[in-house]
């Protein structure tokens, strides 16, 4: 999924860790004079429940929007617990 995050300046560091948690990317920043739009990329299975994360960790400043991007192959690790079941 493609991430299109609008968050504090302030919070930045706390925002970019959780997505690396949830093995997203970020793919670029546009800082504005409040804000910062970040531009990310992460499997969907690793966003549910994330805009209540996301509120959580911007005191309820922050905003995203999300969009498919693209299918991509699972990592090895991730497959064989889906097929484990």
């Amino acid at each position: 999924m493609q991430l299109r995050l609008h968050i504090p300046a302030d919070r930045m560091g706390d925002v970019v860790g959780d997505l690396g948690r949830r093995r997203g990317r970020v793919l670029g920043m546009t800082p504005t004079q409040r804000q910062t739009q970040v531009v990310a990329e992460a499997p969907l299975a690793e966003l549910f429940g994330y805009a209540g994360q996301l509120r959580s960790l911007t005191g309820g400043r922050g905003s995203m929007t999300m969009s498919l991007d693209r299918y991509g192959r699972a990592p090895e690790g991730v497959t064989r617990a889906v097929l484990a079941g």
